[in-house]
């Protein structure tokens, strides 16, 4: 009998020889694995990012926007007459924040350029997001009703654009206005891309129609002072926007409520929706390195017919043979599966660095030992036939083999 860890140095001895071979054939899956590892790692990333941002925003968060994706064109959009009966109407919850983005995105500042989110907003936005300013103070309703030409800007502009680090009263420019830095709040330039109603740069409503020649479509947000109040509070919301904005009965309102729960549960289905995608591409990939390790070992088993024979005449089983490219097979398998497992743990952590609000990825215990098993049973299965062929081989004929 041969014993097992014979049998393992030979299949250690067999993939050293043909190294370059050894390497292309676990090429694919070391792609594969390598996939499997990024998705996973840069998916928790992502999750612990928007977990994150909703725990420092809260639980008690709602944020209402226009329903642009309706199949036709809405009603109206929201405006200054929907803040109105919110405020009024709404009852147990903070002061209703609004904000309108405007299409200007250019911000200058003695001649450097910045391409910005720029939003009205209203007073207790700082409140609301809980980010106050670092510097100065937020916009008040006194800059509104006297339609001061003034702003608030995101910590990340003072060294984009050069801005002094003591930014108040600087005179920045924004479409054909020179507007006065009255106040910085915390922002590192990826906000914009997290919630809809955070940006860069803040400005009063006047302004903004100023800006714009029109009013502006109008989003909401507030907290509810009391947790068990929120279905109640949503409940309200939906009465007062679907009475004020006269949507035809039967049709899709034409807004959309979110609650911090709900933006949880939309970030946790889309990153799910696209981990299907992307595993499904990897389970391809697989597939295809499965094919290439079965495509090497046949070829293989023709190679060393005659190491074979000898192997057989010795008194080698074909228990023992099968077992021989069995084991080839597995080991260079996992020799993909551990590069695949590094290569896919620093790939992670460069990509997650293009995606806004990621956290910083780590590869769960799941995705090794998954793709460690998964390359062990592609290894079975591609290297059953070789495995199985060698073994039937005749003694005679194989020694015969030149």
């Amino acid at each position: 009998m041969f014993a097992f860890f014979d049998l393992f140095q030979q299949a250690l001895t067999q993939i050293r020889a043909y190294a370059l071979r050894s390497a292309l054939t676990a090429l694919g899956i070391v792609i594969a694995v390598t996939g499997l590892v990024t998705i996973a790692a840069v998916v928790q990333g992502l999750d612990k990012g928007v977990n994150q941002v909703l725990s420092q925003l809260g639980s008690d968060l709602v944020l209402i926007d226009g329903n642009y994706m309706k199949d036709r064109v809405m009603q109206r959009p929201m405006s200054k007459q929907e803040w109105q009966k919110l405020s009024a109407q709404l009852v147990n919850v903070s002061p209703v924040v609004a904000t309108s983005r405007l299409d200007v995105s250019d911000l200058v500042y003695h001649g450097k350029k910045s391409t910005v989110e720029v939003l009205a907003a209203s007073y207790f936005h700082p409140q609301l997001y809980q980010q106050f300013p670092t510097q100065g103070r937020f916009l008040m309703e006194s800059d509104e009703t006297s339609r001061l030409r003034v702003c608030v800007i995101s910590e990340h502009l003072i060294a984009e654009l050069g801005l002094p680090q003591m930014a108040l009263d600087s005179v920045i420019t924004l479409g054909t206005f020179s507007l006065k830095v009255i106040g910085v709040v915390p922002g590192n330039g990826d906000a914009g891309q997290g919630l809809r109603q955070i940006g860069d740069v803040y400005v009063p409503f006047s302004v903004a129609e100023e800006l714009m020649g029109q009013e502006r479509r109008y989003a909401f947000g507030f907290r509810v002072s009391d947790q068990s109040q929120m279905a109640s509070a949503l409940s309200d919301v939906k009465r007062i926007l679907h009475q004020s904005l006269k949507t035809p009965d039967g049709e899709a309102e034409d807004f959309l409520i979110e609650s911090s729960d709900q933006i949880r549960d939309s970030a946790l289905l889309l990153e799910k929706a696209i981990s299907k995608v992307f595993f499904a591409i990897v389970a391809i990939s697989l597939v295809v390195g499965g094919v290439g390790v079965m495509n090497v070992m046949l070829v293989s088993v023709t190679e060393r017919t005659r190491e074979i024979g000898i192997l057989m005449a010795l008194g080698a089983s074909k228990q023992t043979i099968r077992w021989q490219f069995l084991l080839e097979a597995i080991l260079l398998s996992v020799m993909g599966a551990i590069v695949g497992v590094l290569l896919g743990s620093a790939l992670a952590h460069i990509v997650v660095r293009y995606i806004p609000k990621a956290s910083t990825p780590s590869v769960p215990v799941w995705a090794i030992v998954s793709a460690v098993c998964v390359s062990v049973l592609v290894a079975l299965i591609s290297g059953a036939l070789p495995a199985a062929r060698a073994a039937e081989l005749d003694p005679v004929v194989a020694l015969s083999k030149e």
